[in-house]
């Protein structure tokens, strides 16, 4: 753990988009803080998902936990102090994957001593598939050489170091990415949103025998959100959802 103070189990999550109240039940920031830990938020989706707009009224119903919203590159110093706090990181920020949008908060991440998890636990269709990336003079004359470079330094070099933890949903979701590697710890789970249908089943409002199949379209291919991440659509359209369709049949 890091050289936080004595005191409560303090766990910091990372976030790239504004915690919803959704958010707030899946995270399980009450049962956290009804088990006694110390919950912080910070919210950088100012600096990773710059051109939408971030609505962040609810919070001030989160009374529960401390959060601090990051709005400039400029201002992440003098946030560290947060993160050296911590005796847990949860790094909510690139699923894993190192952009030019993302690179200054992870190294703000990565300069922490406390430890970090990254989650890989939500498997999609063409999630696995493998990897095409385009011939390597085209990405250098391409319009962001920089994303290249972030991807082929060593990441000593730029001030990033690994996830100490990262959790999967399945074999499926378990993929090649920057910031997973042999030292990192795998811990096995299942899909964010799965204890949040179990409390529906045990709280009666499903029967979990029912034949009940449900998907949320991420929108890959038309996603804002990716390009303003800088993840740039990596799933085409003409990839994705024919591998979606051939998914339905097999569940059909």
């Amino acid at each position: 753990m890091s050289d936080a103070s004595p005191g409560p189990v303090r766990i910091v999550f990372v976030v790239q988009m504004p915690v919803s109240a959704r958010d707030f039940r899946r995270f399980h920031f009450a049962e956290l803080t009804h088990a006694g830990a110390s919950v912080a938020v910070l919210d950088v989706s100012s600096i990773v998902m710059r051109g939408i707009d971030h609505d962040r009224s609810h919070y001030r119903n989160f009374q529960a936990i401390d959060i601090s919203v990051v709005d400039d590159k400029q201002d992440l110093p003098r946030h560290q102090v947060v993160l050296d706090e911590a005796d847990l990181i949860v790094c909510h920020v690139g699923g894993g994957f190192l952009y030019p949008e993302n690179h200054a908060v992870l190294r703000l991440v990565s300069k922490s001593t406390a430890p970090y998890v990254v989650f890989s636990n939500n498997a999609i269709p063409s999630w696995n598939r493998e990897a095409k990336a385009p011939p390597i003079m085209g990405r250098l004359l391409g319009k962001r050489p920089w994303v290249t470079a972030l991807n082929r330094l060593p990441l000593g070099a730029i001030g990033i170091r690994r996830a100490d933890y990262v959790i999967y949903g399945g074999s499926g979701s378990r993929i090649p990415m920057r910031l997973i590697g042999p030292e990192t710890e795998a811990i096995w789970a299942h899909c964010n949103d799965y204890l949040l249908f179990q409390k529906l089943v045990d709280h009666g409002e499903m029967r979990e025998t029912e034949a009940t199949a449900v998907f949320i379209d991420q929108n890959l291919g038309f996603h804002p959100g990716a390009d303003a991440s800088g993840f740039r659509q990596a799933v085409t359209v003409s990839e994705f959802y024919p591998r979606l369709r051939r998914l339905f049949d097999r569940l059909e």
